[in-house]
């Protein structure tokens, strides 16, 4: 069973905890990090859904911001090692 998503509160709880572990102090500055992209992505789809005609350029810095991201980076070699172990198994290599 997973555990529910932490709020906003219990990260700051969290924090208040472990001011002087510099591992702790990392991860919860990614997660804010992170937490900041699920809020613009959430207000780019309301923006989209409102029909705001420059809703297309908020996407395309959201999309800016999200192709920096390390898991994206993790993800796209991943496809890629995939994609070129079928290649080989396609061609009999």
């Amino acid at each position: 069973m997973k555990p529910p998503p932490l709020t906003r509160e219990e990260l700051v709880e969290i924090q208040n905890g472990n001011r002087r572990n510099r591992d702790i102090w990392r991860l919860l500055h990614d997660i804010r990090r992170l937490r900041a992209i699920a809020l613009r992505a959430r207000q780019y789809l309301e923006l989209v859904k409102s029909g705001y005609e420059h809703a297309d350029r908020i996407g395309e810095s959201l999309m800016e911001e999200l192709l920096k991201e390390p898991c994206i980076h993790e993800d796209n070699k991943q496809r890629e090692e995939l994609r070129e172990e079928l290649r080989k198994v396609r061609h009999g290599r």
